[in-house]
């Protein structure tokens, strides 16, 4: 009875195989389906339709661009939220490198306010109005998230001053930016009117050269004197007097000029730092 039945599952087992062709067997002695079985097993399963690897491609291209479309539209939503609603708004600055403008006129100037979005900020415009202040040389406007706007600033350095009706500021390029009193150090100007661009520029090399290289005289001097880009000298608080003659060589010039203070004589030129003469 037990062989029989054997006998009844190999025959049902072999039923629908092709003539001549070898049935693999496995450990156990039971057929094992071909690849064409199994792959005709798959399509029955399928509902009867193989799937082409071209259509394949189309599917997960399709849900690839599904994807992406969500991602744009979610950045787009989160973009616009960000620039409507008063979520990053304004409430703190940073102000850096100031000495002579302050905090509160570089602010104002910014036309940066808290509560404002700061998403919507021009940091280069703002930046532009704060070098409209008149000690600014140049400005710098970032966003520090989440929500505090930093500026660091540059202010100018006053070269020389002329008094006339009030303090009339020049800085180390020659040019007047301001109308107030002059910082401990300045060099004064002789006389009570501007100087003309070449002269003010002039000077401004002079005074530069002073600080750098001498700074050590700069309490000593009571004024330059400049009848024009040519004829430049600096009379002291001493009464001595050291011409420059023009601005060329000012460093070299500013040495001569600590020299010479050390010996006697009330008259100095130093016009050739190489070859200095007493007048007087």
């Amino acid at each position: 009875m037990r062989g029989s039945r054997k006998a009844s599952r190999k025959n049902a087992g072999a039923k629908g195989r092709q003539p001549g062709r070898s049935v693999p067997i496995d450990n156990f002695g039971s057929p094992v389906d071909s690849d064409e079985e199994r792959e005709h097993s798959r399509v029955i399963h399928s509902g009867g339709r193989k799937e082409s690897q071209g259509e394949s491609r189309r599917r997960r291209r399709r849900r690839w661009w599904g994807a992406t479309l969500i991602i744009v539209l979610l950045l787009v939503v989160g973009a616009v939220v960000l620039r409507i609603a008063p979520i990053l708004t304004v409430s703190s600055f940073s102000v850096k490198g100031n000495e002579q403008t302050s905090k509160e006129d570089i602010i104002a100037a910014s036309g940066i306010h808290e509560g404002q979005n700061m998403t919507r900020i021009d940091t280069h415009a703002a930046a532009s109005h704060v070098v409209g202040l008149p000690w600014v040389t140049k400005a710098t406007v970032e966003r520090s998230w989440p929500r505090t706007i930093s500026i660091s600033v540059k202010e100018a350095t006053v070269a020389f001053y002329v008094d006339d009706d009030g303090d009339h500021l020049f800085d180390d390029n020659g040019r007047e930016f301001d109308v107030s009193p002059h910082p401990d150090g300045a060099l004064k100007l002789d006389g009570n009117t501007s100087p003309d661009e070449e002269t003010a520029r002039a000077v401004a090399h002079v005074a530069q050269a002073v600080h750098e290289h001498a700074p050590g005289i700069v309490g000593d001097i009571d004024h330059i004197d400049a009848q024009n880009e040519n004829n430049i000298s600096l009379v002291f608080k001493d009464e001595k007097t050291v011409k420059w003659g023009t601005s060329n060589n000012a460093s070299s010039k500013a040495e001569a000029t600590k020299a010479v203070l050390q010996r006697e004589g009330r008259v100095w030129d130093v016009s050739n730092p190489a070859q200095v003469s007493v007048k007087e």
